[in-house]
């Protein structure tokens, strides 16, 4: 049997998802899908296609990666459990990312500021920004959620702006003179997870799959409705 050398990256932190299988050969097989409230159902027989296109059994995984949010809590929670059950099953390491780090790596890293917002709904975004450092997007400071209106008087003016919350706010961003990024980058796609995976991998950044833990913007509706321990 080959040794263990594919990464397995799963992310579905909004309702336009993608699967991808990275091959130590370097072949690279994607899958994207657009199932709005329904990852669970279209999840795992992604991946077991991704297997059957690249002619290999989930023994060959070595890595699993996996997008923790903010984004949708129901992709989020299907995307990690279902990486969490398969790296336990084959004894195999985990390595998750925030969906900003996903996004940013949509975007050429270059000399200007950027700053990575996600749309959270109730007029509201989460905001990463990001610094340029040895060829790749490091974040420079912690997530915050914001208005629009209050973020773009408080960010840098040189920052390109990307992500879900810079395309729905693109009006009062665009007015305060900040430029956006092309729609397409804001959508974070398994093959950025890829490259994320083999970065951590390098560097020994990898985390048992019980460590794994969603990034959440603000409790889910779920949260919120729960009754109070008396």
């Amino acid at each position: 049997m080959p040794d263990a050398d594919a990464i397995l990256a799963l992310e579905c932190s909004t309702d336009y998802g993608s699967v991808g299988l990275a091959l130590g050969d370097g072949r690279r097989f994607i899958s994207r899908f657009e199932v709005a409230r329904a990852h669970g159902k279209t999840l795992m027989p992604l991946v077991d296609e991704l297997f059957k296109r690249a002619g290999v059994e989930r023994e060959r995984l070595a890595l699993i990666a996996v997008s923790l949010g903010p984004g949708s809590y129901t992709g989020l929670r299907v995307a990690i459990a279902a990486a969490q059950g398969l790296a336990l099953a084959l004894s195999i390491p985990c390595a998750g990312f925030e969906t900003t780090e996903v996004v940013a790596g949509n975007i050429e890293p270059g000399p200007r500021p950027l700053a990575v917002l996600i749309d959270i709904r109730g007029e509201e975004v989460f905001c990463r920004p990001f610094k340029a450092d040895g060829g790749r997007w490091r974040a420079c400071a912690e997530g915050a959620v914001a208005k629009p209106a209050s973020l773009s008087a408080g960010l840098d003016r040189q920052s390109l702006l990307a992500g879900s919350g810079a395309i729905a706010y693109r009006n009062i961003f665009e007015k305060a003179g900040f430029e956006i990024a092309p729609e397409k980058t804001a959508t974070p796609e398994a093959n950025v997870l890829l490259n994320l995976a083999m970065e951590a991998r390098e560097r020994g950044a990898l985390v048992d799959p019980a460590r794994l833990t969603p990034v959440y913007a603000r409790p889910s509706y779920a949260e919120i409705l729960r009754p109070a321990d008396k």
